[in-house]
């Protein structure tokens, strides 16, 4: 909620291979198989349930099986496996599976491809924000999420400063956009203590700015 980072990437890709392949004590290999997303289960009945880039889950039923594991939490992850394309290998699958992609945007094009933007953004992926940006233009790359925030917004709080650059040398792409709590990105970047793309980021501003002066003067 704060956007506070935890844990780096490094230790959840680590925790998350531990928990996908021991986290359910001998049942893990069948558990992997058959329900395919990283797990961990208690003594006490609980399971923490995690499906990478959507959701975490706890549930907790005491009763316990000859493994160990919640009887009603495998039941569970068995019943949500089985609905949903959450198996780590369901992505591979062809579109026509029959199970349900929770995260399917609803809206139009227009949506997924801001989905998609803003995503690669967050990453650092500057190859996908130029490809975005020369199939739909600048106005395209100005939209903003359902909280508007933007890719710039994203870039500046995840410190990818190759997509700072890039924003800030095309004059028609939107420096200081707010989103719905009227944070501008360059506030985002000084929140995260990037000093450098905020140096990059003020520069740009303050340049369109002065030269925004200088041609209303000549008017």
């Amino acid at each position: 909620m704060t956007g506070e980072r935890i844990f780096k990437e490094d230790t959840v890709r680590d925790c998350l291979s531990l928990m996908y392949s021991c986290g359910m004590y001998d049942y893990s290999g069948e558990f992997a198989f058959k329900i395919g997303f990283p797990s961990k289960s208690g003594a006490t009945g609980a399971m923490l349930i995690v499906i990478p880039n959507k959701l975490g889950i706890c549930t907790w039923s005491p009763p316990l099986d000859g493994n160990g594991n919640s009887v009603r939490g495998i039941e569970f992850c068995t019943l949500m496996s089985r609905e949903f394309n959450f198996h780590i290998y369901d992505a591979g699958l062809p579109s026509d599976s029959y199970k349900i992609d929770p995260t399917f945007h609803k809206g139009g094009d227009q949506e997924r491809h801001l989905g998609t933007l803003i995503e690669a953004a967050s990453k650092g992926d500057l190859r996908a924000v130029r490809l975005a940006f020369s199939l739909n233009g600048p106005e395209f790359i100005n939209l903003g999420d359902y909280d508007l925030r933007t890719a710039l917004h994203l870039a500046c709080e995840e410190g990818h400063m190759n997509i700072v650059r890039f924003m800030a040398a095309n004059e028609q792409l939107e420096l200081e956009p707010r989103d719905r709590w009227g944070i501008t990105p360059l506030d985002y970047a000084r929140k995260a203590g990037y000093g450098k793309i905020v140096l990059v980021l003020q520069a740009a501003i303050n340049a369109r700015q002065k030269k925004a002066g200088a041609a209303a003067q000549k008017r």
